[in-house]
């Protein structure tokens, strides 16, 4: 079953009328359904009116299997945007999640504005996220907790922490994947590449591993910038990249982190690109901790401006040259071929996105790679 907007038209469900339910608060709930596909729709408006009244999600879905949503929008969330409990498999692609926070939770002011956010405790499950954005969510833009399998591809966090939002400095975070997992599934359970987490307070990216539990997972080619923003005020908790022994406790799962960078982060009492006490994470290709070194000449742009405006109107990611590498960079043919992504030259780049890769549609014309820096042609030549 099928609900798409109608060609050219761009249809807004607005719940800001709805009144104070007196308790949780939602506005497009999908209960107990079945092969449904959403596209081009948005949710706003959902508001939390006070402790009672949390936002558990513009979209809520809950045990339902095989759902999918496309280039579905939702903001303005006393809460969370998109919310998944309890499904089996689910498809969110070039989706987007803004201005979500929940100041009057009484246990954590803002502690519970999420983007995207799942519970999910199928093996057989699968939550695919592609070519999605979180911005301006006093929590989290990505997290939750999966028995099963997910994967983040191209996938942006940045902005979070901030609207909205009463909490101490400890949320704010871009990925934050895998709280109270108690018994994951055997074989690879969690794939983050090609994805985004810059400007936010606290963490760009976790496990958030601080239970008894192990799984497998692929973490590569990532950018991870600027993140732990608030400088530690309140937490010393502020990295790029955070783990604990608890992501692999016994050495028994095949962990690795490659061809990420993570750089200019913050913590309170020392360099906070990256952090583990487990020695059974197998990190290659990694550019962190000024080891190699890395400079703003390595890139064409760190300036996030336009990456949360609109999308072209096939619906993918807006063009930016942020994290790009710039011409000459030693970051470019850094990466191992240990991922499975294809690449130019002798071998991949380290960060989100290839340096040749340079030419991009852009409206009639193309952005082309000239000495180091994108220019337009209308050529395409």
């Amino acid at each position: 079953t099928c609900f798409f907007a109608y060609p050219g038209e761009k249809p807004v469900i607005d719940f800001s009328t709805k009144p104070n339910p007196g308790t949780h608060n939602y506005g497009v709930r999908i209960s107990y359904s079945t092969n449904l596909h959403f596209k081009g729709l948005t949710g706003r408006n959902v508001y939390q009116f006070d402790n009672a009244s949390y936002c558990v999600g513009i979209w809520d879905v809950t045990n339902s299997n095989n759902i999918k949503f496309d280039q579905c929008t939702g903001y303005n969330a006393g809460g969370g945007a998109f919310q998944v409990s309890g499904t089996d498999t689910i498809y969110f692609t070039n989706c987007d999640a803004y201005n979500c926070s929940d100041p009057y939770t009484a246990y954590d002011p803002g502690g519970g504005g999420f983007g995207f956010n799942w519970s999910q405790d199928s093996h057989d499950g699968y939550i695919i996220l592609k070519g999605c954005r979180a911005w301006n969510c006093s929590d989290v833009g990505f997290g939750g907790t999966n028995e099963g399998f997910i994967s983040l591809d191209s996938c942006w966090s940045m902005h979070n922490g901030f609207y909205l939002s009463n909490a101490d400095g400890v949320n704010g975070s871009g990925f934050k994947l895998g709280l109270n997992i108690t018994n994951p599934k055997s074989g690879l359970s969690l794939v983050v590449k090609n994805c985004v987490a810059a400007y936010n307070k606290a963490i760009g990216f976790t496990p958030n591993d601080n239970k008894d539990h192990n799984r497998q997972m692929h973490i590569y080619n990532n950018f991870i910038y600027h993140n732990g923003i608030d400088h530690g005020t309140y937490s010393t908790v502020k990295y790029g990249f955070f783990f604990t022994g608890k992501s692999d406790s016994t050495g028994t799962f095949n962990n690795w982190i490659r061809n990420n960078i993570s750089y200019n982060n913050y913590n309170k009492n020392n360099v906070g690109d990256y952090y583990t006490n487990s020695p059974y994470i197998n990190c290659e290709n990694n550019y962190w901790l000024n080891n190699p070194t890395v400079t703003e000449e390595d890139f064409v742009s760190l300036d996030t401006t336009g990456m949360m405006g609109p999308r072209p109107p096939d619906g993918s990611l807006p063009f930016t040259t942020f994290g790009h590498l710039s011409e000459g960079s030693n970051l470019i043919d850094a990466g191992t071929v240990n991922t499975g992504l294809p690449y130019n030259g002798k071998a991949p780049d380290v960060g989100w996105v290839e340096y040749r890769n340079a030419r991009q549609v852009f409206r009639n014309g193309y952005m082309i790679m000239s000495g180091g820096k994108y220019v337009y042609t209308r050529s395409g030549n």
